[in-house]
């Protein structure tokens, strides 16, 4: 634990009345019982405990804390929903199957709503699991060699440190490519090595009809997260456009449900920014989640498109939540900014 990590929680109580906000939207991926293979270091992190998320629903729970669904949160930053109590909306990114195994049980078992931001590839069977196939890749190669962009890529494997090396610079490659670089990179990279480019879409994705039975629950909320979960900054306008409102277009044709919210994929700085918010808001989205830092305000019932979430996977549950609550968080990654929107 750093001294500042020990300051700010020593601090959370002080500065909650400033940047605590009215409520806080958090982000997941996906819920999986703790597993002891060898991981990439900090790849694991899009993984939390199903024993994990149920302490997090009780330190709410214990603080009196309403919880929210997407249509909640706007008829609150609309004005329409009057409430005197924080607020909490639990929300997963992508469209794992184990929201559906693990996730889904432990918010019925509390009759508490939560959200699912559904990347259509996922259903689709189309997606490419380049982070996961790439993990696996990593951990069974001593060495990683391949071309992009001009340049050649040499990473020894044989030590964890060179592997978890190899993982974050090839990462970011793949997170920040455009369309057609996305491409060249699964060739040079995935297909190269004879990976399966499917392989883990029918181990990790939800299906339709999965999709379907949690629709049919008034305490899930499934919402768009693109077709194809590109970072969308790197992509031309109408890319945007089309991936934005054409994933709305398939939730809706296949679940015959009205889809009213979306969330950024990769959604922070340099990955979401006015573009992105102007086009999300012409497809007649309510909300739009990014993965910016912070709480929600009152103040952001004026930026509907750019609310923040804290995403948990860098944080030790529950007990780091007092630094999400009271803001503690959001004013050290944000340099004392309260309102957090673009």
């Amino acid at each position: 634990m750093s001294r500042i990590d020990s300051l700010l929680r020593i601090a959370a109580p002080f500065v909650r009345p400033i940047y605590g906000g009215a409520g806080v939207i958090l982000m997941f991926h996906r819920v999986l019982p703790r597993e002891t293979h060898t991981r990439i270091r900090g790849h694991a992190n899009l993984e939390i405990t199903p024993e994990a998320l149920e302490q997090t629903i009780h330190y709410f729970a214990r603080r009196n804390y309403d919880v929210y669904s997407p249509d909640d949160l706007y008829r609150f930053l609309t004005g329409v929903k009057k409430e005197d109590k924080p607020f909490v909306q639990f929300t997963f990114d992508d469209g794992y199957v184990d929201n559906l195994i693990y996730a889904y049980p432990i918010f019925k078992k509390h009759n508490i709503p939560f959200t699912i931001n559904v990347s259509t590839c996922f259903p689709d069977h189309t997606a490419v699991i380049w982070w996961y196939l790439l993990e696996d890749l990593i951990l069974n190669r001593e060495r990683l060699t391949f071309e992009h962009a001009g340049q050649t890529y040499d990473f020894d494997c044989t030590a964890q440190e060179g592997k978890a090396k190899a993982f974050a610079i090839t990462r970011k490659l793949f997170k920040f490519a455009n369309i057609q670089e996305r491409g060249l990179l699964t060739n040079s990279v995935l297909l190269a090595n004879d990976m399966d480019l499917l392989r883990k879409i029918d181990e990790v994705a939800l299906r339709w009809d999965q999709l379907k039975q949690l629709a049919s629950d008034p305490l899930v909320t499934l919402s768009a997260h693109t077709v194809n979960h590109y970072v969308l900054s790197s992509l031309r306008d109408e890319e945007v456009q089309y991936e934005i409102l054409e994933s709305k277009r398939i939730l809706e044709s296949n679940l015959d449900k009205q889809i009213d919210h979306f969330a950024y994929p990769f959604g922070n700085r340099r990955e979401a920014e006015a573009r992105e918010f102007r086009i999300a808001t012409e497809c007649g989205f309510k909300t739009a989640m990014t993965t910016r830092t912070g709480g929600i305000f009152s103040a952001h019932g004026s930026h509907l498109m750019t609310l923040p979430r804290y995403d948990l996977a860098q944080l030790t549950l529950p007990r780091d939540l007092n630094l999400v609550t009271s803001g503690a968080s959001s004013l050290r990654v944000n340099r004392f900014k309260r309102v957090i929107t673009a």
